[in-house]
């Protein structure tokens, strides 16, 4: 596994895996700066996200953006607080947020979410968490669920 200074940027990872066919390949990731997500806790109609940002430091009025795939459903904030002196985030979600606006996060350059450092090269089908029930403003009760993306970036299914 490479060797890097935890919090310093660019962010860069590689696993070496074995392809399908039996083959040496190497999967890597390189980005400027990068939000590790370590726990996904779920309890009675709450998720939350907990990470530590590397190359980058959570600032005032930081937010987790939720960006969606369709225009059939609306992108959402929901304000991150700080831990482990700056370098560490929470972000609770007790029902989901009201749609955010077009100008989301507008002065903040995003960071993407997701889990690079270990030796696991897709996450999408190996890592399962719960659905839980969430609220919204309109009153539907849909289930939420975290998800890794074939590219080990975070997401949230609803049905």
């Amino acid at each position: 596994m490479p060797s890097f200074s935890i919090y310093e940027a660019p962010v860069a990872w590689w696993i070496p895996y074995a392809t399908k066919d039996g083959y040496l390949a190497l999967r890597t990731f390189h980005r400027t700066a990068h939000a590790e997500v370590t726990a996904l806790p779920v309890g009675d109609g709450s998720i939350a996200v907990e990470g530590v940002l590397h190359g980058a430091e959570l600032g005032e009025g930081a937010t987790l953006v939720g960006v969606a795939r369709s225009e059939e459903v609306a992108d959402f904030e929901a304000p991150a607080t700080s831990t482990d002196g700056g370098r560490g985030f929470r972000v609770q979600l007790s029902s989901l947020p009201d749609p955010a606006g077009p100008d989301k996060a507008p002065d903040a350059e995003p960071l993407r979410l997701g889990r690079l450092f270990d030796d696991i090269v897709d996450r999408k089908d190996t890592d399962k968490y719960p659905a839980v029930t969430m609220a919204t403003p309109s009153g539907a009760s849909p289930q939420a669920r975290f998800f890794f993306t074939v590219t080990n970036d975070l997401a949230v299914g609803l049905s």
